[in-house]
């Protein structure tokens, strides 16, 4: 979210002795795109509850980035309504952790975040 480059630490470069984890974070070209976003605007928190903090990213594309994050020490209901980040009709969302498409959550995002946890979406919506 914050546009900046990835850096990966010399002596552990060598991509053989990553596990699948750290390699499912750090090679995962949609969340680097994110990251590396032609526009070069930087992420900014848009609404805090508790532990949980909201982000969000303009893109490109035209779409926008929305980043989840729980901070605490306990898993966290999510429940955020589009209006609350300025974002218009919905068309699309794509969580890019998961690589998959969630379809059109027209009302907002619902969930639940793990201690220390993110969700990141791709959100296409309106004006």
């Amino acid at each position: 979210m914050m546009a900046a480059p990835l850096l990966v630490e010399k002596n552990n470069n060598d991509l053989a002795k990553w596990s699948q984890a750290i390699k499912d974070i750090l090679l995962n070209r949609e969340v680097i795109a994110v990251d590396q976003d032609a526009l070069g605007k930087q992420g900014h928190r848009v609404l805090q509850r508790g532990s949980i903090e909201v982000w969000t990213k303009p893109l490109s594309d035209g779409t926008t980035a929305v980043a989840f994050f729980n901070l605490g020490k306990n898993g966290q209901s999510v429940k955020v309504r589009w209006t609350e980040l300025q974002l218009g009709k919905v068309r699309s969302v794509r969580d890019l952790w998961r690589k998959t498409n969630i379809g059109n959550l027209t009302e907002g995002y619902e969930g639940t975040l793990a201690t220390h946890r993110a969700v990141l979406l791709k959100v296409d919506a309106g004006q």
